[in-house]
Order: structure tokens, then C-alpha cells, then sequence
């Protein structure tokens, strides 16, 4: 039953990383780099592969590459390690954030720790932010609203009851 589980895991994490390789701007000729990164971190992050590697392509599948999209990625785990909620959720609203913005404007890191404290102070879930996030960040960024404001707004009104979706 062991052999059979690693089997699993290694088929499921390759084929997640396959996908990223072959759907987003990484290429198929840095999978193995990245495929290391990930590796590495999962034991820190408290993650498994597979869930990191799916993350990934959440976060390569707007573009981001490289260090930022690890980055990224390692901001998602360490809130989902916290119970923020599943990291490929969470890493939907710092991607938004950070191509909205730009990422020279705006770090993984700055806009987990932005995430984090809204979704504290406010009524929803992660998940739930993510989600109304990447409805309106796009052209909130374009007509000057901060994401600092867009993320007090949601906060705001998910306190008093409103779903974040709306």
C-alpha cells in the first residue's frame, strides 16, 4: 500500500507539473528547475508538491515567471499552512494584486500580508476575497484605486454580512 501511495504522488505531481510546462509562459525546458524549487520547498511551507505544483500554474497561468512566481507561491503556502484556506485559492489574489499593480510595484510577500490582515478583519474567506478580487482589481488599478482600498472596501462589507461577491 506504501509503494502504491508514492506512486500516486509522484504520477499526480508530475502530471501537475507537465501541466504547467505545457499551458503557461514557464516552458517546458524550466519545468525541471522548478520542479526542484518546489521540491525544496514543500517541507518548509508545510504543503505537499502536488498542491504546490498546482498553485503553480494558477500563479505561471497569469504570466508570472521565475523567482516572483515562486515567490508567490511560497507566500500562498506559508498562509495556507496558517489556515488562511487552500493554497492555490489564496495564491489567486496576490497574482491579481501583483499583475494589476505590477509586481515591481507590489511583492508577493506585501500582498499576502495585505490579504491576510483583510480577510482577519474582515467577513470571508481567502477563497471568497480571490474570487471578488479578480472581478474588479483590473480596472480598479486603471482608475487609480489602491489595492489597499479595494481590499478595506471587501473587508468592510464582508464584515457587515455582504458576501464578497457582491
Amino acid at each position: 500500500a506504501m509503494g502504491a501511495a508514492v506512486f500516486k504522488f509522484g504520477k499526480d505531481f508530475e502530471t501537475s507539473m507537465t501541466k504547467v510546462g505545457n499551458i503557461t509562459d514557464i516552458g517546458v525546458e524550466n519545468i525541471g528547475a522548478m520542479r526542484k524549487a518546489i521540491l525544496a520547498m514543500a517541507p518548509g511551507v508545510a504543503i505537499g508538491p502536488t498542491a504546490l505544483s498546482d498553485a503553480l500554474l494558477v500563479v505561471a497561468s497569469t504570466g508570472l515567471k521565475g523567482a516572483t512566481a515562486l515567490s508567490v507561491l511560497e507566500q500562498a503556502a506559508r498562509a495556507s499552512a496558517v489556515g488562511l484556506g487552500d493554497t492555490k485559492d489564496i495564491a489567486r489574489a496576490p497574482t491579481a494584486a501583483m499583475t494589476a499593480y505590477g509586481a515591481e510595484n507590489l511583492s508577493a510577500e506585501e500582498a499576502t500580508r495585505k490579504l491576510f490582515g483583510a480577510v482577519k478583519a474582515g467577513g470571508a474567506e481567502a477563497s471568497e476575497f480571490a474570487g471578488s478580487l479578480g472581478r474588479v482589481i483590473g480596472i480598479a488599478s486603471q482608475v487609480g484605486v489602491s489595492f489597499d482600498e479595494i481590499l478595506a472596501s471587501v473587508a468592510t462589507f464582508t464584515r457587515l454580512g455582504v458576501k464578497a461577491d457582491e
